[in-house]
């Protein structure tokens, strides 16, 4: 396994996306009551469910290819 080059988008991405929820996570860490807590809380998930639905996007579009492939390459034993 090779180590992903640090200077690459993806990891960038993923830093800069760890950055927005530690921030969010400390506004939720400082808010006083729940109505000032439930926007940073409602961002949280909101980044989550669309992190989620992307990652689902990207295995289906491996997966697939991956049985459409394995559908039509028949085994020569047959």
């Amino acid at each position: 396994m090779t180590t992903p080059d640090t200077s690459s988008n993806e990891v960038l991405r993923l830093v800069a996306t760890l950055r927005q929820i530690d921030q969010l996570l400390y506004k939720v860490s400082q808010s006083r009551d729940w109505e000032t807590m439930r926007p940073h809380i409602r961002e949280l998930c909101e980044g989550m469910y669309d992190r989620m639905r992307a990652e689902s996007d990207r295995i289906r579009t491996v997966m697939i290819s991956q049985i459409r492939e394995a559908t039509t390459n028949k085994d020569p034993n047959e």
